[in-house]
Formats: C-alpha cells, structure tokens, sequence
C-alpha cells in the first residue's frame, strides 16, 4: 500500500497506509498518493479540531528564553547593533536568521527579516531596496546565514 507520514509537531510523527495497491505507472503513482493524502486527511481531522480548540499562546511566552529583546525597522543605529552583536560572537556561533516575505518571484521580497541573538532586523526592499549593510551581510562569507525556503526557493533566489 501507500503510506503518509506527517509531523504533526516534533517527536508526533504519525503514519497512515492505505492498503490499496496502484501499479507502478504515472497514473498509479497519482492515485497512491492520493489515496494516501486522502486518508491522512480523514484521520487528522480529530487532531486538527482538538488543536484549533487549544487557546493561542503568544511566541513570546512560548519562547521566553529565546525570544529576542529587540525588534526593529532597519536602520544605521540598528544595524550598528547588529554587527556589536555578531562581533561578539564566536566563530562556531557566527550565523544570522534570514526569512522574508511577500516573494512572488516579480523582484526583491516585500520583506526581509534578520535575526541574530537578542536583535531582529526588518527590512523592506521591494520599496527601499537592500540596504548597503544587508548587502554586507549577505556578501561576508565569515557569517552562516540560515534560510528557512519552501520547495520553489523565493527566499534563496530573491
């Protein structure tokens, strides 16, 4: 049969097969998989009810600990702080958050977010253009920068 596998948060890692057996051909492979889909779909429902029905937790309080203590609109001042930051971190540690926004594959993305420890960036350079010190950032090679992408990969490319 077909199997789904879903990660429904870490360590819930839930397995649905069908059972149904499709040839190996295009066609086949299509309905396997939707057959899969299907049945993963039915069997979450309970789960996703039960979770909507959760009241929100705010991400700052979720993540109190790690929540950084500045969020700030790009600025001199603010990427001043930015690379103090970076400066004081050691090599093995030298990385930057990178996640944008609004990537419709027609130019730069609507929004750019940095995020170093204690400090996020954001920027907007769809109206403003990439300032000269994210520039900066996306050229040094001395800094890992760590993309969070879906499969069409708008954030690597923009």
């Amino acid at each position: 049969g077909w199997v789904a596998e879903v990660t429904c948060r870490p360590g819930d890692i839930r397995r649905f097969e069908t059972g149904a057996h499709h040839p190996r051909t295009k066609k086949g492979t299509k309905a396997g998989r939707d057959a899969a889909a299907a049945k993963a779909a039915e069997e979450l429902k309970a789960v996703a009810t039960e979770t909507l029905a959760q009241a929100p937790v705010l991400l700052e309080d979720q993540f109190r600990e790690s929540f950084p203590k500045r969020i700030e609109v790009s600025s001199k001042k603010t990427w001043e702080r930015f690379w103090t930051i970076v400066e004081g971190l050691d090599a093995e540690n030298k990385a930057a958050g990178v996640g944008t926004e609004g990537n419709d594959g027609s130019g730069l993305p609507v929004m750019v977010q940095i995020a170093v420890p204690g400090l996020v960036i954001l920027e907007m350079p769809r109206a403003q253009g990439l300032s000269p010190a994210l520039k900066k950032l996306l050229a040094d090679s001395s800094i890992t920068k760590v993309f969070c992408d879906s499969a069409s990969q708008r954030d690597l490319g923009s």
